[in-house]
């Protein structure tokens, strides 16, 4: 490696150390400001307050139990329900083949310049 290379190469390396050491820097400074940050008492007995009334409106609603439900009926015709246990009957019926296009069709359809060329036999006999 040239001497001229190695230079430019730890000139950058420098100034990376430089940029990371910076951010670092205002990185803890905001950290710091943060936590210093006045919370008054009164403003943390509001929300501790509100998150109370709000945990004693979740108890409340998980002591309710929902009502009952109605019991399942069989469905028409007599057949139980799928829900009351029993399987319902499966019947597999296979497709059926594809019918044969009718006699006449031709495979592809011609457009109306492809028929110059039999016309111009037809009308040369």
């Amino acid at each position: 490696m040239k001497r001229r290379h190695a230079i430019a190469i730890s000139l950058l390396l420098a100034v990376a150390v430089a940029g990371g050491g910076l951010a670092a820097t205002r990185t803890v400074g905001l950290g710091s400001s943060a936590t210093t940050a006045a919370t008054s008492d009164q403003a943390v007995a509001v929300k501790k307050a509100a998150l109370d009334r709000y945990e004693a409106s979740l108890q409340d609603a998980l002591a309710k139990k929902p009502p009952k439900l109605p019991p399942l009926v069989a469905a028409k015709g007599g057949q139980p329900t799928p829900a009351s246990g029993a399987a319902p009957k499966v019947i597999y019926v296979s497709a059926q083949p594809a019918s044969a296009a009718p006699a006449g069709d031709d495979e592809y359809e011609r457009e109306a310049g492809d028929g110059d060329e039999h016309e111009s036999d037809e009308a040369d006999d």
